[in-house]
């Protein structure tokens, strides 16, 4: 049954629907990541409750399998999808099971059979219609569950199967919910109504603006009593749900030196000559190149990277190079010039064998290749039998319903060995192209259009540091490290003397995978959390062999508020800025006696009239200003301020005029916008309520 073996495949693909869009993944070996060196055998807590690192790792295996499209995904990427999981399932069953929701058995096989998963798999489309067929697909389910016990194959292939039942049955039931939790949300036509008549009120007022930019930073001190009170007032912005950390770190890039080039570029010189002489291409290639031979066309008008001035119009047989490019010398040969079709249509009997991709064919390998050729030959003696046979033998049930026709098919629309046979040889051709879905009895049955496309051969050596620089580089780092070492503080100084980029990576997570000017460099991010690493601590660090990173930590901020202490020199600007704001209110206030106008220009500021409105608070001579906007609509004609602190600078202001907005009587439109604006949020924002209330302890940092 190996239609089963697809949907194990697919089952992985459900997980992406369920929680917040969690991704599917595959499991790198965990040696890789170091997790067996932790004695603690849990990768974290969810209110309590801990996840082992065994079933954890034994859910990512079990993923892992059959869906190779997530491999390139690294280990800590994949255990982010499955801990999102986790949390999804040990947050919302509660939820679930306290309102009654629940999934029934007519709603679960609802679901199952309008999945795209099932009713796209060839198995269980109807031949005659093309469409999904049930009675098929609860045909195959009873043919499964009755002989699970035949094998531990036909056993493994009926876990499978309830483990995507599960799924389904897990993705609809946050469905359900997200639907009713969202139906109970709705935006009252009130709070519809003030928002609009606040958004649509204008004022017209005159303008003194003094931009904190007029004094120097030099010329004011902020005191402790600034900082605090800014702290205070912005003590949220500084909150964190996870232990933080600060870096400093140099990075010692791996590049190659000049005689390494010199190196590749004397090899390939020499290559050079042999090359242009060789009568075997492909196997000169296959000798001496690290890139494979691609046995490929492009057409000439497509050329790129600079193949078009190198190679376009040249004769087959020409050779250019070596050529450097993207850290690699070539040698690129033209091998055969031909034209191309713009595109083909084609008609093939499909004959599937055991293991094929896509296909429920029981017979093996040989016995489809022997088919597949016995049925060539018919073909070839008899032309008036394809129709008959297609529908006999063809396991393409799409194609089949059409005589086997393909209709026309672009370049890269089909398998490369289908499509080279198509577009290389002529219309009318007939012969046997073996690909991963079975052996296809095929003919051209016609072609369109035409350009003149090369085969080029190209031989590549990449250009990469040698034993020596590595070791001239790890020298340096190393020399730069034993200075860090010898020092508690002024790093930066000694990197300066030095002659050393030293640069900070700040507010780094456990998980994290990249860090700011360095890109990829987990390593780096492992050694800052590892449990015994203190403040000060200094490290060498191989950077997944692009180089070497010296490392040092600066800083520590656990989970809670940061302190005033560690945020001290992030908030120093706007801190500055208050103190600006004091000492120019002050000159502000002084000086409007004299008028607005006379006041901004003794203070070397600007006087303007404007007209505002909340539904932008925007000033054109300065920016956002949403409090002092919100001030000028809120007043009445004649009304005057004393001297006010925005956000760009001080300001003071007569208003000049106030037009409330009318009242549109009618907010049904606006009402059902806002409400669905609301709900779009609302099971997200639930979601992460949950997580702000629960006890979750995360360490897959020291895992992975």
């Amino acid at each position: 049954m190996a239609i089963f073996e697809d949907i194990r495949r697919r089952s992985g693909l459900v997980i992406v629907l369920i929680g917040l869009s969690l991704l599917a993944f595959v499991l790198t070996d965990l040696l890789s990541s170091g997790g067996v060196l932790f004695v603690d055998d849990s990768v974290g807590t969810i209110n309590g409750k801990e996840v082992k690192i065994q079933e954890f790792n034994a859910e990512m295996e079990e993923l892992r399998q059959g869906n190779p499209q997530y491999a390139q995904m690294s280990a800590l990427q994949l255990s982010e999808m499955l801990w999102n999981k986790h949390l999804n399932e040990a947050l919302m069953t509660p939820v679930y099971d306290e309102l009654g929701i629940q999934v029934s058995q007519t709603e679960l096989m609802e679901a199952i059979t309008t999945n795209p998963n099932i009713t796209g798999m060839a198995g269980f489309v109807d031949p005659n219609t093309g469409q999904f067929n049930k009675s098929l697909f609860l045909s195959a389910i009873s043919n499964l569950r009755d002989n699970r016990g035949a094998s531990e194959e036909a056993r493994s292939q009926w876990l499978n199967w309830i483990q995507f039942e599960n799924d389904i049955r897990d993705q609809t039931l946050q469905q359900k919910f997200n639907v009713a939790f969202s139906k109970g949300m709705r935006m009252p036509e009130g709070l519809v109504r003030h928002e609009y008549l606040r958004n649509a009120a204008t004022a017209q007022a005159e303008l003194a603006y003094i931009p904190y930019s007029s004094i120097p930073d030099s010329e004011v001190t902020p005191t402790d009593e600034d900082f605090e009170e800014y702290y205070e007032e912005t003590k949220e912005m500084y909150r964190t749900e996870k232990e933080l950390r600060n870096v400093l770190f140099a990075n010692f890039e791996l590049v190659p030196s000049e005689s390494d080039a010199a190196k590749v570029k004397d090899a390939m010189t020499a290559l050079a000559a042999e090359y242009r002489s060789s009568s075997n291409d492909s196997d000169f290639i296959a000798r001496n190149s690290e890139v494979p031979f691609q046995d490929q066309y492009i057409k000439e008008a497509e050329l790129f990277n600079g193949l078009d001035t190198l190679v376009k119009g040249r004769p087959v047989g020409y050779m250019a190079g070596p050529v450097y490019q993207q850290g690699a010398a070539q040698l690129i040969k033209v091998l055969d010039r031909r034209i191309i079709p713009d595109s083909a249509r084609a008609r093939h009997i499909l004959i599937g064998f055991a293991g094929a991709q896509r296909s429920e064919a029981t017979r093996s390998y040989q016995q489809a290749q022997k088919l597949a050729d016995s049925l060539l030959a018919v073909i070839k003696s008899n032309p008036g039998s394809f129709d008959a046979l297609n529908a006999q033998y063809s396991g393409d049930a799409v194609a089949k319903a059409k005589g086997g026709d393909l209709d026309w098919f672009g370049a890269n629309n089909m398998t490369k060995a289908f499509e080279d046979f198509c577009f290389r040889k002529s219309t009318g051709t007939l012969g046997v192209v073996a690909t991963e879905f079975g052996f296809h009895v095929v003919q051209v049955t016609g072609q369109k259009g035409g350009s003149p496309a090369i085969q080029l051969g190209m031989v590549v050596r990449s250009i990469l540091p040698s034993s020596e620089t590595e070791a001239a580089v790890y020298a340096a780092a190393t020399k730069f490290s034993n200075k860090a070492r010898e020092l508690k503080e002024g790093w930066q100084a000694m990197a300066e003397t030095e002659k050393v980029a030293l640069r900070p990576a700040e507010e780094l997570g456990a998980t994290d995978e990249n860090v700011p000017g360095l890109g990829q460099a987990r390593e780096v991010v492992r050694w800052a959390f590892n449990e015994d690493r203190e403040l000060g601590d200094v490290q060498v660090i191989n950077n997944e062999s692009r180089g070497y990173v010296v490392a040092i930590l600066t800083q520590v901020a656990p989970k809670g508020y940061r302190s005033l202490e560690v945020v001290k020199e992030r908030i120093r600007p706007m801190v500055l800025q208050r103190a600006k704001a004091r000492l120019l209110m002050e000159r502000l206030e002084k000086e409007m006696p004299k008028g607005l106008a006379n006041a901004a220009t003794a203070l070397k500021g600007t006087y303007s009239p404007a007209t505002v409105s909340m539904a932008s608070p925007f000033l054109m001579i300065s920016g956002q200003e949403p409090e002092l906007v919100g001030r000028l609509v809120g007043s009445k004609k004649g009304d005057k301020s004393n001297a006010f602190r925005g956000y760009n600078g001080v300001y003071a202001y007569v208003v000049q005029s106030v037009q409330p907005a009318a009242d549109k009587g009618v907010y049904t439109v606006d009402v059902a916008n806002a409400t669905m604006n609301v709900r779009s949020r609302a099971a997200g924002g639930l979601f992460q309520a949950l997580i702000k209330k629960a006890d979750i302890n995360d360490r897959r940092g020291q895992v992975f």
